[in-house]
């Protein structure tokens, strides 16, 4: 029988990743958060099958007469052998950021995936989510209500530095949360601001 979601391993990390410290960010401002973790393959079945069951369950957008059976086979047959492709299209990098959007606390996201192997059963994976801020204050809040009352210095560090109100907020790493076959070590995460380009000419 498939593995069920609720049965994935997910993996406890032994160390929390280093956050950039960011100033504390204005509504309106974009800022970038980069992910990266070393990711190990354990169970390439579970991996691929998952991956093509979440394919054949996606939404299809139908353009014209256009006819994608082709390419759809080609994905699904990409996606039961190569399982740097499954992970690919498994991983969400929004994923956990769901009460950021909801209280308009972030918008208009745009994301990119980036896997670099490092041997038939590793690679590193780094997806960064890039966000306008809206209201900060609802960010604060959100990471507040999940840090423990207990810990004054999480607490203060929320309130001064946006890269720890979002890690707060949206643990970095719930996009790995839920992808069979795989156990990961967090690397990295950071921070920053990117400033608006100016529109001016040279």
């Amino acid at each position: 029988m498939p593995d069920q979601p609720a049965l994935f391993d997910v993996p406890q990390p032994e160390r929390q990743p280093s956050v950039s410290r960011s100033e504390q960010g204005r509504t309106g401002m974009t800022y970038a958060r980069t992910v990266t973790a070393d990711i190990h393959l354990r169970r390439r079945e579970s991996l691929c099958t998952w991956a093509v069951r979440v394919f054949d369950h996606a939404p299809t957008i139908v353009i014209g007469e256009a006819d994608d059976t082709d390419d759809d086979q080609r994905t699904r047959r990409l996606l039961r052998r190569d399982w740097l492709a499954a992970l690919n299209w498994l991983l969400d990098p929004t994923a956990g950021l769901r009460p950021l959007f909801e209280a308009d606390a972030v918008r208009l996201p745009t994301a990119d995936i980036s896997v670099h192997p490092s041997g038939p059963t590793g690679c590193r994976l780094q997806w960064t989510v890039t966000v306008k801020l809206g209201d900060v204050a609802a960010l604060r809040q959100i990471a507040l209500d999940v840090c423990p009352p207990d810990n004054a210095a999480a607490r203060a560090e929320i309130t001064t530095s946006l890269a720890a109100a979002w890690r707060w907020a949206a643990e970095p790493y719930t996009p790995l949360h839920h992808i069979p076959g795989i156990t990961w070590t967090p690397v990295d995460v950071a921070v920053e601001h990117r400033p608006a380009r100016s529109h001016r000419g040279r």
